[in-house]
């Protein structure tokens, strides 16, 4: 465990906070554009099943266009009211052509209406930027509406290319963890059809579940030299390259992604906050951190990555909330060490102590916990406790705790 160097004066920590929140405020606004800050909130509402709340920030959407009404259309499906959910999904389609075709089939298929349902599904189906066949055969959404006849008739028909349908094979081995008989199927579409980017896509989704990172990196390589203008497949290379531990590279595709100003997702502010971290560029993982936080505030990883980004900026005081709430979500050795650390350098030892003792229950073996736990204990006063916490870290392998015995217990 990393013991970090003594608090900042009062005063000092005073201002210092005082200029970061206000740096954090205009950074963000400048960072985040009003439609996209209302989308992802409305996301984040529907997400938390908050959708009352949700009704009442779409109402602040800036343009009544597509992305207004689909995501109505959302909220209402979600609180279970397919009607209005119908209507909302219909703007959408009328705005932009095949924009919610699906959606506007499921919401038939919850009204009983399978007729309907199956009207708009055949166009879906007809669509080019379908799901794959098992996808929609095994979706919930249409449980019931499987059992109709209506179902029965148009899957009569052939909506499926013989490539779709190798490609959907594939996918259900992946599914089924047949992992060479999917490979073996996708590198034989990837030689027939060099230009298709799905086989690529799957391939890639295979060898990033696998950890194949290399490979990886490879295939979406390949997917942004056919579809060089999607962000998505540019936040895919920053993830795996993120993976790899190569995080400059990772910042020059995140910024990329930035400066082309156009519409990314909310996990694109994670990875530049994790990524950041990694640089050790602490102001700039806190300010996209928060921008995430706006919206998923009950995410534990990224409260434990901001309480980390706190301590390693030794705020240690405001870590500690953070900390708290991602232990009580669920509770691990990693996490009591790590609130331990920042009650330490508050010099709130018996506290630090309590936490190191649970750690325990979690990690009995744990030779870093004993080693941290030895210096906790010499904060204390107490010397032997100390010498027999390192003693233990030392017969469990970790024999820098020798020369903290050296160094401290000399008189005993």
């Amino acid at each position: 465990m990393l013991f970090l160097p003594p608090l900042m004066t009062k005063l000092y920590r005073k201002y210092f906070l005082i200029f970061v929140f206000v740096q954090l405020l205009t950074t963000a606004k400048a960072q985040i554009s009003k439609p996209d800050s209302i989308k992802y909130l409305v996301e984040a509402q529907i997400y938390y099943n908050q959708t009352q709340k949700a009704e009442n920030t779409i109402q602040q959407y800036p343009k009544r266009n597509t992305t207004f009404y689909f995501l109505k259309g959302k909220i209402f499906f979600a609180q279970g009211n397919f009607i209005k959910a119908k209507a909302n999904f219909m703007r959408a389609e009328s705005a932009k052509k095949n924009t919610a075709l699906y959606q506007i089939s499921a919401c038939f298929a919850q009204l009983s209406d399978f007729k309907n349902a199956a009207i708009f599904l055949e166009k879906y189906l007809y669509s080019r930027n379908k799901m794959l066949i098992s996808e929609v055969k095994t979706d919930t959404l249409f449980k019931d509406f499987r059992k109709s006849k209506a179902w029965a008739l148009l899957f009569k028909q052939d909506f499926y290319s013989q490539y779709e349908l190798e490609l959907n094979d594939a996918n259900v081995s992946f599914k089924n963890q047949k992992y060479d008989l999917a490979y073996d199927i996708l590198d034989k579409l990837i030689l027939k059809k060099k230009n298709k980017v799905d086989a690529y896509l799957l391939r890639f989704k295979i060898h990033m579940d696998r950890n194949y990172l290399k490979a990886a990196r490879q295939d979406i390589e390949k997917v942004i030299e056919l579809k060089s203008r999607k962000q998505d497949y540019k936040l895919m290379l920053a993830q795996v390259l993120f993976k790899q531990k190569k995080y400059r590279k990772a910042e020059k595709v995140l910024s990329k992604i930035a400066a082309s100003k156009q519409r990314v997702s909310c996990q694109f502010y994670f990875l530049v906050a994790k990524n950041a971290f990694q640089l050790k560029k602490y102001s700039k993982a806190i300010r996209n951190i928060d921008i995430y936080l706006q919206f998923y505030y009950n995410d534990f990883k990224a409260l434990f990555l901001k309480a980390e980004i706190l301590t390693h900026q030794e705020d240690f005081y405001a870590s500690l909330p953070l900390y708290g709430k991602c232990i009580k979500n669920e509770p691990s050795a990693k996490l009591l060490n790590a609130r331990a650390n920042a009650y330490y350098q508050c010099n709130t030892f018996i506290y630090a102590e309590k936490d190191l003792l649970l750690s325990l229950d979690y990690e009995p073996n744990n030779r870093d916990t004993y080693y941290q736990k030895g210096f906790v204990r010499l904060a204390l006063g107490d010397i032997a406790g100390a010498k027999s916490d390192w003693e233990k870290a030392q017969k469990l392998g970790l024999y820098k705790a020798a020369d903290a015995i050296e160094k401290y217990c000399k008189k005993m």
